[in-house]
């Protein structure tokens, strides 16, 4: 399993609960670190991280949605 670091610079308008499920959600899937800073998160990020929450639930439920 290869260590992949994910940061973000800034985080306006961005709520804790969002911030802790995007974190747990990269720690989930692998990611060794992730390091948070404070970048606002884009839509493509949101997406990509719903997609990552799919296939985490997918693969350890068998079929499941990740949480929004």
């Amino acid at each position: 399993m290869s260590s992949v670091i994910i940061e973000f610079h800034r985080w306006e308008g961005v709520s804790f609960s969002l911030r802790h499920d995007l974190f747990h959600s990269c720690l989930r899937v692998g990611f060794a670190s992730v390091l948070v800073s404070r970048w606002r998160i884009t839509e493509k990020l949101r997406r990509l991280v719903n997609r990552l929450e799919i296939m985490v639930a997918g693969a350890s439920e068998g079929m499941g949605h990740g949480q929004e």
